[in-house]
């Protein structure tokens, strides 16, 4: 079965609540909280008893700017990951040669 999830607010909020629901606390809480022995499952009421702590609209505004640098700084990491003397670089380093 399928469940879905559709808060209120959108746009920043809903990038928040996905963030949330998918990190190791939430998921762990789940797993506790699902039934079935076989094949562990989640229904609506299980769902709708997580707490979601709602900031304010500064704190969602401040969490949207530092997801958009780590995602920024993500890209400049794997584009230089794919670049030969950064590989070249990672080997020596790896070999204790630096």
């Amino acid at each position: 079965g399928s469940l879905y999830i559709r808060p209120n607010k959108t746009g920043v909020f809903s990038d928040y609540i996905n963030r949330l629901i998918s990190g190791s606390t939430i998921k762990a809480w789940l797993e506790s909280e699902s039934q079935g022995a076989t094949l562990p499952n989640l229904n609506k009421k299980i769902v709708s008893n997580i707490k979601v702590p709602v900031p304010s609209d500064d704190t969602l505004e401040r969490f949207s700017e530092i997801i958009i640098k780590i995602e920024r700084i993500r890209d400049v990491i794997t584009s230089c990951s794919n670049e030969p003397l950064f590989q070249s670089v990672s080997q020596r380093a790896f070999r204790g040669k630096l």
